[in-house]
């Protein structure tokens, strides 16, 4: 399968493009300075340009067969640089070059604590386009999945991990290895399509 990831130089991002291509996936990234990204691989095609240049989102996008996005890290607070922007620019090319898969991967518990420690200190706080960000793709023909992991780790894959709509958004933590892994499994299983669904580490015994 292509696939394109979106935020690839984000902790989450880069879990998803290792995961990826050791699937045996073929993956396009953006990389907006030469070198960002740590590493070439045969099946990684490096596209120049970032996620707010749409010329360089539709060149990322062509051939694609399923789309990740990773937006889970603060993105330029300046206008036009939100995850709303960025999403409007990954939907406008899903559509043109009609690809139908998206799964976009949000920043869940982590960004929820900071908006609590925000209120706790009476400090002013945007969501950073992530509620916008999620009303776009939920209105879009996409066939998308809106990933919500808990608190992620930078812990080894363990395999045990649960998911779906129910799932405690609370829950334990999670690595990004596992998080990446099932992201890469829900690419081609129509089980969460047009679902939001909540990743979570097992739960103690």
């Amino acid at each position: 399968m292509n696939v394109a990831i979106f935020g690839s130089t984000t902790a989450t991002g880069q879990a998803l493009v290792d995961a990826a291509l050791e699937d045996g996936h073929t993956v396009t990234i953006l990389e907006s300075e030469q070198g960002t990204f740590p590493y070439a691989h045969e099946r990684l095609r490096v596209v120049e340009g970032d996620v707010f240049d749409v010329p360089s989102v539709e060149t990322a996008m062509r051939g694609a067969d399923a789309v990740v996005t990773a937006f889970d890290e603060s993105l330029d607070r300046i206008p036009g640089t939100d995850r709303r922007d960025a999403m409007e620019n990954v939907l406008a090319a899903l559509s043109r070059f009609q690809v139908s898969r998206l799964i976009a991967v949000t920043d869940g518990d982590q960004s929820r604590l900071r908006e609590r420690i925000s209120r706790l200190f009476d400090r002013s706080e945007g969501d950073d386009g992530r509620e916008a960000q999620a009303t776009l793709i939920e209105a879009s023909e996409a066939a998308w999945t809106i990933v919500v992991p808990t608190r992620v780790t930078d812990g080894a894959a363990t395999g045990d991990y649960r998911a779906g709509p129910a799932v405690d958004r609370d829950g334990a933590p999670l690595s990004r290895a596992d998080l990446a892994a099932f992201v890469l499994d829900a690419l081609d299983d129509e089980a969460y399509v047009r679902t939001t669904v909540t990743v979570a580490g097992a739960s103690p015994a």
